[in-house]
């Protein structure tokens, strides 16, 4: 591993808290190729500095500083397909920013990088959303910015007693449990919650569960391989009625 890839490595496990910059020469390296290598990649914009005082600095991965950067967007997205317009949005941006979209595999991950300051604008679910928004009273909720696009798979139908699984504290929560009050099912069934869309399907298809509340690409996949799904768009619409809306663009007070 060379010199930049063993930083990179180091500051990406401290994340947010960054390194001295001292630290760094610790990794097994001459102080010389570590100063180059900082050098380097700083001047490719892949990590920052700050100083902390007369010749102390603490490092950061770009995509971990946890504070705006001068003429940086950085764009957190989940595993989904119901943000392509966030993309083009961030394309027509480029010009203007460097943008950075980071892809996350949990809403309670991506809104907590929000809220921490790592990412400047976010699409993640709109409850988990409202929930770091009250406990940490530093984010604003601008938009919608995804509708549709989820719903629950089954294995042999919805009946009492059956296993289904979802994401906690999350829009894709409260949908299914709007669908399962729909279907008198609401205190029939066990819902049992996983971090990642990934682990849900794996549980899915391996048995452990019976069925699933999912997004898209995953409902699709899912339908093709023959289980039969019932999509929320369908049954609800865009925004249910007296509920909370879907999932919203989030935007942590900054100045660009």
């Amino acid at each position: 591993m060379s010199a930049k890839e063993k930083i990179l490595a180091y500051l990406k496990e401290r994340s947010h808290e960054g390194a001295l910059q001292s630290e760094l020469y610790d990794l097994n390296y001459s102080r010389s190729t570590i100063a180059e290598a900082i050098e380097s990649l700083e001047r490719d914009r892949m990590i920052l500095r700050r100083g902390l005082g007369k010749k102390t600095y603490r490092v950061w991965i770009v995509e971990e500083a946890p504070f705006p950067i001068e003429g940086t967007l950085r764009l957190g997205l989940l595993k989904a397909l119901e943000y392509p317009h966030a993309l083009l949005s961030a394309k027509d941006l480029e010009g203007e920013y460097d943008v950075r979209v980071v892809v996350y595999d949990s809403a309670l991950e991506l809104t907590n990088a929000l809220s921490l300051g790592k990412v400047d604008l976010a699409c993640s679910p709109l409850i988990t959303q409202v929930l770091f928004a009250l406990l940490t009273k530093n984010l604003k909720i601008v938009a919608g910015c995804g509708f549709g696009g989820s719903g629950v798979v089954v294995r042999e139908g919805l009946k009492t007693g059956i296993k289904i699984g979802s994401s906690e504290l999350s829009t894709m929560e409260t949908m299914l449990k709007l669908f399962l009050e729909k279907h008198n099912l609401i205190e029939r069934v066990q819902v049992v919650y996983f971090k990642k869309p990934e682990e849900i399907v794996k549980a899915f298809l391996k048995g452990e569960i019976d069925a699933l509340g999912i997004w898209e690409p995953y409902l699709s996949k899912l339908e093709k391989l023959g289980f039969k799904t019932y999509r929320y768009i369908q049954t609800f619409g865009l925004y249910p009625p007296g509920r909370p809306l879907p999932k919203g663009w989030g935007w942590k007070n900054r100045k660009l």
